[in-house]
């Protein structure tokens, strides 16, 4: 697979969890707001990862948000911007999976924030990426 066909499935994949944290907001009674965190902050990773691959940029396996960021700086360092971004979402990939993380401190303010995040990322990095 070419490099830009790769970027652009992994742009695929990050709307299709962008699609899922926005979707499960209109969960009722209770939306599952450690889901939409977790989906957020896979948005957000498959993004950075899209911007590297497209930019032929070698990578490690990662859930980290601020390593992904990092990487992406050296070729532009307008992405040091998102390092404290990053800093909010990075916890959600793992913890919010599994039982007795985070579970109790998971509210929506907390998944409103992430949300927000995401798009921030998202919107940066598309934009990277018309260029």
């Amino acid at each position: 697979m070419k490099r830009e066909e790769l970027a652009l499935e992994w742009v695929r994949k990050a709307e299709s969890d962008y699609l899922a944290a926005s979707a499960l907001f209109k969960v009722k009674p209770s939306p599952p707001f450690g889901i939409i965190c977790f989906h957020c902050q896979q948005c957000a990773e498959k993004y950075l990862k899209a911007y590297l691959t497209a930019n032929s940029r070698e990578f490690e396996k990662t859930h980290d948000i601020e390593d992904l960021v990092l990487i992406c700086s050296k070729i532009d360092g307008e992405f040091e911007r998102l390092l404290e971004k990053g800093l909010h979402l990075t916890p959600y990939a793992v913890a919010t999976r599994y039982p007795g993380f985070m579970d109790r401190e998971m509210n929506e303010p907390k998944a409103v924030e992430a949300l927000k995040i995401c798009e921030e990322i998202r919107n940066f990095v598309s934009e990277k990426l018309k260029k």
